[in-house]
């Protein structure tokens, strides 16, 4: 991006589909601050038209508490050509207690399979999110029926393969070709969003009266 951003309002990828955040909460925008969208493109060869459009709503509670992402993430693989079944891992530590409320795994085309799993500190195992058959094309924020308390000092652990052989109709390189980290979508990530609130702000939110601004 050229610059260090004060927060992430949000972001979307194919499949992904808006949804509000949780009564009393949202993305924090610091005031006075520029809000700056970055666009991927992919050159196709004719002239086209850009129709991004995005939309804001913004909270009416007079105290809303900032939504929060844990980012599970590995940069540094190579996926070797021809491997149909490449293991990728990643883990991230929760350093103060939060309530995560979603989780979004990202890939590009050779992603295949990925488990997020939360380890906490008494070395409970709690199921985040397991993807059997990545789809490009549906990029999706799996959110949680309850809020899931992730004590301070709890793991987040990503596991995911990649199918980087020709058999895989959507490699887009042939033949296959060694394939790292990076931007395009011709590259590959390995990345999972956990979105969370903090305790100690979430428990002072539900020890107020609920009001109608929510």
């Amino acid at each position: 991006m050229g610059f260090q951003p004060a927060s992430v309002a949000g972001g979307w990828a194919p499949g992904n589909v808006p949804i509000k955040a949780l009564p009393g909460t949202g993305s924090w925008l610091p005031k006075k601050g520029d809000l700056v969208l970055q666009v991927h493109y992919y050159r196709t060869g004719f002239e086209e038209r850009d129709r991004t459009r995005i939309g804001v709503y913004f909270s009416k509670h007079k105290s809303p508490i900032p939504t929060r992402s844990g980012v599970v993430i590995n940069r540094e693989f190579e996926i070797p050509s021809g491997d149909e079944n490449h293991e990728v891992r990643a883990n991230l530590e929760v350093e103060k207690a939060v309530y995560a409320f979603a989780v979004t795994p990202h890939m590009h085309l050779l992603g295949r399979t990925m488990v997020v799993t939360a380890t906490l500190p008494d070395a409970t195992q709690i199921p985040l999110v397991k993807i059997d058959d990545w789809d490009f094309n549906w990029q999706i924020s799996y959110h949680f029926s309850d809020l899931i308390h992730l004590p301070a000092g709890s793991r987040l652990d990503l596991v995911a393969t990649f199918n980087n052989s020709p058999e895989n109709p959507n490699n887009p390189h042939t033949p296959p070709q060694p394939v790292g980290w990076g931007e395009k979508t011709t590259d590959e990530m390995c990345i999972a969003f956990v979105d969370w609130l903090r305790a100690s702000e979430y428990d002072k939110l539900r020890n107020r009266s609920p009001t109608k601004t929510d």
